[in-house]
């Protein structure tokens, strides 16, 4: 049987049941493409670069669908009628719940790429420090 996590969720309770081991590895490449374009920066093109990546993993809502596929929300599958009653209006829990379940079922993933980003801010940070030292040794 499979592990399920439950979260309540602006008063509903919400319980995902964690993915097989194949699902969830091909549910985790889709989900990996659409992160590695949010990694690329802050500025236009790359904010436009992400949703042109997730208008191309997502074309018709039926990730986001797959995503939602084994959790509950007060003990009701949430199919796509549900989804469409129950987020009309309503995305920001529809985001929380959509963060409830990658959490759930990538989070270990999520701390390493944490723990890389972390790192990467703190070179990039060690990095302009030292070329303001050099600047400032040249000037």
């Amino acid at each position: 049987m499979l592990p399920v996590k439950s979260l309540n969720i602006k008063g509903h309770t919400y319980q995902c049941t964690l993915f097989p081991a194949k699902s969830g590895y091909l549910r985790g490449m889709k989900i990996s493409k659409i992160c590695s374009a949010l990694l690329t920066g802050q500025d236009a093109y790359s904010i436009m670069a992400v949703l042109e990546t997730i208008i191309e993993t997502d074309k018709d809502g039926s990730f986001v669908l797959d995503l939602f596929s084994s959790t509950l929300r007060d003990g009701t599958v949430i199919n796509e009628t549900v989804f469409n009653d129950v987020y009309a209006g309503n995305y920001s829990e529809m985001f929380d719940a959509l963060k409830f379940i990658v959490e759930s079922n990538y989070g270990d993933v999520w701390d390493l790429i944490k723990k890389k980003m972390d790192s990467l801010d703190e070179k990039n940070e060690e990095a302009k420090t030292d070329e303001g030292i050099a600047t400032s040794k040249v000037v």
